[in-house]
């Protein structure tokens, strides 16, 4: 997070409120990437006091927790299905996968789970305090994160030593963006160090047909029917089915004569 981003981001929501016709009131840390915005129309913007506890952080509270069991999970069920595939290639995570597995394993962090936090940091009235500790939202990816890991013969840890891997690194309150920078630079090698490396090529997303994509729904909606309890599942493909149909058909453009002639070089005509 940067300052310019975090305003961008502000200002869109603050528009979007706006329209809405709400008004709220955004609590915020003292990150250096949460400038003090003003002309917002919808939004207040109210910051915690300088070195408070992670008390009265919600995030702190159990929020960035459930999120990170989850997503240590996927990564877990990615990695064994990369031994049961006997792959002879080295499991590979991209920062594009990654992106893929953050938005799944948000998407599975409930709206309980957020409340109870907020209740726990003391976001709620006097009567609404009794909330479930956040903890036990947990305990069942836990348990899921605990057989996964019985199944890695050389597992360097426990699943919680895993899921806090990170705990230890600067966050954007720790560490400026033009440290980041300069450490960067600092890793880059000069233009005298020929070492006969390339450089890494910036990865393409191949380009999928909408019937491509019809054709790969049809192996898992088969893979589901084989088992007894693949129910649940085989709807879920169906209606995925039924979104990349209409998004198939809605792609299809009528092409008029200008633009089967940019396909050729002006100079062929010449």
């Amino acid at each position: 997070m940067t300052s310019s981003i975090f305003e961008t981001w502000i200002r869109k929501l603050d528009r979007k409120y706006l329209l809405q016709g709400r008004s709220i009131v955004m609590v915020l840390d003292n990150c250096p990437a949460h400038p003090k915005i003003k002309d917002l129309k919808a939004i207040r913007l109210e910051f915690l006091p300088p070195n408070t506890t992670s008390h009265t952080q919600p995030c702190d509270q159990g929020i960035i927790n459930a999120f990170k069991h989850r997503y240590r999970a996927i990564v877990v069920r990615r990695y064994l299905q990369h031994i049961d595939g006997n792959s002879a290639s080295a499991f590979h995570i991209s920062v594009l996968d990654a992106l893929y597995h953050m938005r799944w394993a948000w998407s599975m962090v409930t709206p309980e789970t957020i409340a109870n936090c907020f209740r726990h940091a003391r976001f709620c009235r006097v009567e609404d305090e009794a909330a479930s500790a956040p903890g036990q939202d947990c305990d069942a990816i836990t348990e899921e994160l605990s057989a996964l890991f019985a199944n890695i013969d050389d597992a360097d840890g426990g699943p919680e030593d895993y899921v806090n891997i990170d705990k230890d690194l600067p966050v954007s309150g720790d560490v400026t963006v033009d440290a980041i920078v300069d450490s960067v630079k600092e890793k880059e090698p000069s233009p005298d160090d020929d070492d006969g490396d390339e450089a890494m090529p910036a990865p393409v997303l191949p380009h999928v047909t909408g019937r491509d994509a019809k054709t790969a729904v049809e192996t898992p909606k088969h893979y589901a029917l084989q088992h007894k309890d693949g129910a649940s599942l085989f709807d879920t493909l169906c209606q995925m089915e039924d979104k990349v149909c209409n998004m198939a058909s809605s792609n299809k453009i009528q092409t008029g004569i200008r633009d089967y002639f940019t396909r050729f070089n002006a100079d062929s005509f010449s």
